[in-house]
């Protein structure tokens, strides 16, 4: 959660950094928690089965992992130089 939490709310004092991250756990606890309980459910109204969403899911790892196998590193997310994040929910 670090290295994604301190460039986002580097700009905000201690106790909005506190809540930011309390929400970001939160969110991302509830949705875990869906796709716990319903993720079954989700897949078969899609008519998606477990075996072909894994298979799947293993090809998008495969092909993520693939130039990091290279050395390369994935360009749209190295920030330009002195380029800032707009829009982010942090502004409010």
């Amino acid at each position: 959660m670090a290295p994604i939490s301190v460039p986002i709310t580097q700009r905000q004092n201690a106790t909005e950094r506190r809540v930011t991250l309390n929400r970001a756990v939160t969110i991302a606890f509830g949705v875990a928690l869906f796709f716990l309980l319903a993720g079954r459910g989700v897949l078969s109204l899609l008519g998606v089965s477990v075996h072909a969403f894994t298979i799947s899911c293993g090809m998008l790892l495969f092909a993520t992992a693939l130039p990091m196998l290279f050395g390369q590193r994935p360009t749209a997310l190295v920030p330009e130089r002195g380029a800032r994040c707009v829009g982010t929910a942090a502004d409010g």
